[in-house]
C-alpha cells in the first residue's frame, strides 16, 4: 500500500462523504451514530475505500470523525 493520498474522484460524492464525517463528529447518542455507521458499513460492503480505488482525504476524515466522537471515546 502506498502512502499517497488522493482526492475524491467524484466531487459531489466526496462532498456528501465530507458531510457524513461532519455528522459523525458531532452526533451524540448511540442510536443516531449506529444509523450513520450502518450506512457506511453498507457502502464499504463491496469496497475497500469510501471513494475510488485508493486511500483519499475522505477516508481519513471519516475515520477521524469516528475516532474523535465522544460517544466512542
Amino acid at each position: 500500500m502506498s502512502l499517497r493520498v488522493a482526492f475524491p474522484t467524484n466531487i459531489l460524492q466526496g462532498e456528501a462523504l465530507v458531510e457524513t464525517a461532519r455528522t459523525l463528529a458531532t452526533t451524540k447518542g448511540f442510536a443516531a451514530l449506529n444509523e450513520a455507521l450502518d450506512a457506511l458499513d453498507d457502502r464499504l460492503a463491496l469496497r475497500t475505500y469510501l471513494d475510488g480505488y485508493d486511500l483519499t482525504v475522505v477516508d481519513w476524515l471519516v475515520w477521524g470523525s469516528i475516532r474523535g466522537n465522544a460517544t466512542f471515546g
